[in-house]
């Protein structure tokens, strides 16, 4: 079977950095009614799963960012963020393993940061570039 698989191109990486995460999720939570156990797992593996990636960060940021890179790649290319965020209609998202949620939330979470963080770079050297050729 020949599987499609999604590249990160600009417009990509843009659309999913606009999404917030913990909206979807709350709202998959209220139409799924999981119970507050299973809740708790997903803040639990969020926390630990941050608390590893920000020492990873800080040890390695370029690989880090690059190693976030490939995960966004597999959680798109996987199903998981288009059914979370209502991308895929025809995939209905119901959670099975909430810790490994949560790890993902921490994993998008941090790509998103950085994310945001570059475009508002590349966007504000395109504006300066522009500028600066017009009084060239």
């Amino acid at each position: 079977m020949n599987k499609i698989y999604t590249e990160l191109t600009h417009v990509v990486r843009e659309m999913y950095a606009e999404r917030d995460f913990k909206f979807f999720l709350q709202k998959n939570i209220k139409e799924n009614n999981y119970p507050q156990s299973d809740i708790d797992q997903i803040h639990a593996g969020y926390d630990t799963k941050k608390l590893e990636l920000i020492k990873e960060v800080k040890l390695n940021k370029r690989q880090t960012l690059l190693y976030l890179d490939g995960i966004m790649l597999k959680l798109v290319n996987g199903g998981f963020l288009t059914s979370l965020f209502g991308l895929n209609e025809t995939r209905k998202l119901i959670i099975i393993r909430f810790f490994d949620c949560g790890t993902d939330w921490a994993y998008f979470d941090l790509w998103q940061k950085y994310e945001r963080k570059r475009m508002f770079k590349k966007k504000l050297w395109s504006g300066f570039t522009k500028v600066k050729s017009i009084f060239r």
